[in-house]
């Protein structure tokens, strides 16, 4: 596997005199983290600090997507919370990668704790950010939220992408909100954007 060979070529580079760093190190972690391999990935940050080396936004987020990538969305959870802990500011990029992780996972509470701690820190919430959330909201008993979630989108300075109005076309679906769904594509096209086949797929 890509990933393996990806440590024992940093293994190899340290025998022959390569300084161990964070960047390299977060490099490591990415390569593993992309092979699926995410307790591998999650051993970058322990050998970080075992090496006497601080972890970084950067690290813990190329962990947090190694999470994502298994679907482990409450160790995503305990990272991010680990990094708040040690003074480790999290963005919004590491914040979306753990909400996504959640929304993937189908856990409500999760995503939800995580949106409040965006808030919180006053993140400003990406198109990314709405669209996970409009998505993990497109349940029979939680349309609403997610077409109030949309128009709060639109009232803000986002333009919503497709993937935003797939998601909220999907919540209408599950909520049999029909008619709803059939205007949201209507505003697409009122907005020149035009309805791909996931999209249509979303609303038949």
């Amino acid at each position: 596997r890509a990933w393996r060979a990806a440590r024992a070529a940093l293994a190899d580079a340290t025998l022959a005199g390569l300084q161990r760093n964070v960047v390299v190190l977060s490099a490591e972690m990415a390569a593993c983290g992309k092979g699926g391999a995410w307790e591998a990935a999650l051993d970058g940050l322990g050998n970080m600090r075992c090496w006497g080396l601080e972890p970084d936004v950067f690290a813990c987020g190329v962990a947090v997507s190694a999470c994502e990538q298994g679907r482990r969305w409450a160790t995503a959870a305990a990272l991010l919370g680990g990094m708040q802990h040690e003074k480790v500011e999290p963005n919004v990029i590491v914040r979306n990668a753990v909400l996504s992780t959640c929304a993937s996972a189908k856990k409500w509470s999760g995503a939800m704790t995580v949106l409040g701690g965006m808030r919180a820190a006053l993140c400003e919430l990406s198109i990314m950010t709405c669209s996970t959330v409009i998505r993990l909201q497109a349940t029979e008993e939680h349309w609403r939220s997610a077409l109030a979630a949309l128009r709060a989108l639109r009232a803000g300075s986002l333009e919503p992408a497709h993937a935003t109005f797939t998601a909220a076309i999907a919540a209408c679906d599950a909520g049999r909100r029909w008619a709803s769904a059939l205007g949201l594509l209507q505003l697409m096209s009122d907005m020149a954007t035009l309805p791909n086949l996931i999209t249509c797929t979303a609303a038949a």
